[in-house]
């Protein structure tokens, strides 16, 4: 019992290190960039400011255009 828990202690610990490491090189590189999703592709990213009354009208336009 006393040899599973060292080999557990010692994957954890391998575990935290990897974290710590893989952490590190999201914050302080580009490797971010490749790893995350664009998310400017689905229009999440971007700010629309538009006016409420023309967002309407256009609803209105696109609905009503008969």
């Amino acid at each position: 019992m006393k040899r599973f828990e060292q080999w557990l202690c010692t994957l954890v610990l391998v575990h935290a290190v990897l974290l710590v490491m893989f952490q590190a090189l999201m914050l302080y590189t580009d490797f971010s960039l490749y790893v995350q999703p664009v998310y400017e592709y689905f229009g999440v990213g971007k700010s629309l400011d538009t006016n409420i009354v023309e967002t309407i009208d256009r609803i209105f336009g696109d609905v009503l255009s008969f």
